[in-house]
């Protein structure tokens, strides 16, 4: 689905875009968090929470998203990226992981 028509489906009806959206964007944003975290939580709740800390924190801010500036999919992929680069810091920490190990 273009952009626009998710956008609009987004503030016309929230269930059904944050469905197609999830649907459209989520293996693209879980390939993105995973590859920054450690592979020895890559798979756990973290991952997981990390995944729908993205899409809630994109439907939150929905009204700062400039579609100008950058398409869905590379904003999710900042997002995913960053919000995975500081989870990995917060677990070096709290020693989960060792610090040369964080991407």
């Amino acid at each position: 689905m273009e952009d626009s028509r998710l956008l609009r489906l987004l503030r016309k009806d929230p269930n059904a875009g944050m469905e197609r959206l999830m649907d459209q964007y989520a293996g693209l944003v879980w390939a993105v968090v995973k590859s920054r975290l450690d592979p020895s939580f890559a798979l756990s709740f973290d991952a997981e929470d990390c995944v729908a800390d993205v899409f809630s924190s994109f439907y939150a801010e929905l009204s700062r998203f400039d579609p100008t500036k950058a398409s869905i999919k590379t904003y999710l992929c900042i997002m995913a990226r960053n919000r995975a680069i500081n989870l990995s810091k917060k677990r070096c920490r709290e020693g989960r992981i060792p610090s040369d190990e964080a991407r």
